[in-house]
């Protein structure tokens, strides 16, 4: 991405890498053999193929989805990393505590930091903070995230993390054209560690990983001084 993009990198633009999909970021950018083991017998095969029908039958993909969504209310971190044909093109890292966000955003040598309240919204791209009145990002960066139209549950064992695959369509994401966008989410337990998605448009083939985990800075996020 270049550094002329990075400085129209608003804050609606970053909304999704606020919990870490990173949506936006793709049409922003557009813009600028398997099989059973060998050394597994056909028995045994079946059995654990038994065991994944039975858990994922047992197993309402859409509830888990949102309880670990749930999970994530009080706060979290995130990393970011957005790939375009094969080569990263930004990163992000934060902080989401409470109902505000602290963040970093980089590409290309060049780097903004961001400060999203329910308020406002504050950028920092020269050593100076700035109030940005002309653009907002949501108040519920996981909101889009809640209403898919289907949820599908990956064959697992007993103790593996679960994949889901939640398709939106691709307007609740931002995202240009009328396709279906496939997001997968990796849940450890019952907490969402994980989640990807990718994407094609004349820019090329991007892909965006956002790993989640519990927050390190737990100090509540504060307004700059300007």
């Amino acid at each position: 991405m270049t550094s002329r993009a990075m400085a129209d990198f608003t804050p609606s633009k970053a909304r999704f890498l606020i919990w870490g999909a990173g949506p936006l970021l793709v049409a922003m950018l557009a813009s600028s053999c398997s099989g059973n083991d060998p050394g597994v017998n056909a028995g045994q095969a079946d059995q654990s193929s038994a065991t994944s029908i039975a858990i994922d039958q047992a197993v309402d993909g859409a509830t888990v989805l949102q309880a670990a969504l749930d999970q994530l209310a009080a706060g979290y971190h995130f990393s970011s990393t957005a790939t375009v044909n094969g080569t990263a093109a930004v990163t992000a890292a934060g902080d989401r505590v409470g109902d505000s966000t602290r963040m970093n955003v980089s590409s290309n040598g060049a780097a903004v930091d961001y400060v999203v309240t329910p308020t406002a919204t504050w950028v920092n791209k020269d050593g100076t903070w700035s109030e940005v009145t002309d653009d907002t990002a949501p108040a519920d960066p996981l909101g889009a995230l809640r209403a898919p139209t289907s949820v599908t549950v990956a064959p697992s064992v007993a103790g593996a993390p679960m994949v889901l695959t939640a398709s939106y369509p691709a307007s609740a994401l931002s995202l240009p054209g009328d396709a279906a966008v496939d997001v997968v989410f990796t849940i450890n337990g019952s907490a969402l560690s994980s989640l990807s998605y990718s994407s094609t448009s004349d820019g090329g083939a991007a892909e965006v990983h956002t790993d989640i985990t519990a927050l390190v800075d737990t100090s509540p996020v504060t307004v700059p001084k300007i």
